[in-house]
């Protein structure tokens, strides 16, 4: 979709089960094994990584590096909340694979890991993934912030980030329904309760 947007992307996949299923040309190897400048990139995806990493603040510190000085890393990972835990899952929840997850975050403790790095500007944002699963934005700047009458304009100009907006407009009606659905089977609980 960020092709689709007008940006350059590239993929580099660390899990061998990711590049087995993927069905795109993925770069291969370890992060430091790549041509990538410092500085030189305004936004790094880490999609279900830290979690796995024997050194999880070794590769941050790796990645906030290679981004310019107000480039975004967009990190997704399991986490515990206080609706879950570890040693009883909840409702789907899937349990840890200790050959693949070496740790588990929670919003704070990901935040502090964060702030370490010199990268204390964080945003939590909205996972439709459920309760055991946390997205976020982070940066050594201030987060910049557009409203959505901005982005929709920005989108509008071209063909392809019409599209884009079409399916951002179609994740909000579906985070929509999931916000309402959570919301009535959590009045339906406590009616029953």
């Amino acid at each position: 979709m960020l092709q689709q947007a007008g940006y350059q992307t590239s993929r580099l996949e660390l899990d061998q089960l990711g590049i087995g299923a993927s069905t795109k040309k993925s770069g291969r190897g370890k992060l430091d094994e790549q041509s990538i400048g410092a500085e030189s990139l305004d936004a790094m995806a880490l999609i279900d990584v830290i979690e796995s990493l024997a050194d999880p603040s070794q590769i941050l510190e790796r990645c906030l590096d290679f981004l310019r000085p107000d480039g975004i890393l967009l990190i997704h990972t399991a986490c515990v909340t206080r609706q879950t835990s570890i040693a009883q899952p909840g409702k789907g929840m899937q349990p840890l694979d200790s050959g693949r997850h070496r740790y588990i975050f929670s919003e704070r403790s990901v935040a502090l890991l964060c702030e370490r790095l010199d990268a204390p500007f964080i945003e939590f944002v909205p996972t439709s993934f459920g309760s055991n699963e946390m997205s976020l934005v982070v940066s050594r700047t201030p987060l910049e912030h557009t409203t959505p009458q901005q982005q929709s304009a920005a989108l509008a100009k071209t063909e392809n980030g019409r599209f884009v907006q079409a399916m951002l407009d179609v994740d909000d009606r579906r985070l929509d329904l999931v916000a309402k659905y959570r919301n009535i089977s959590q009045q339906t609980q406590r009616m029953a309760g």
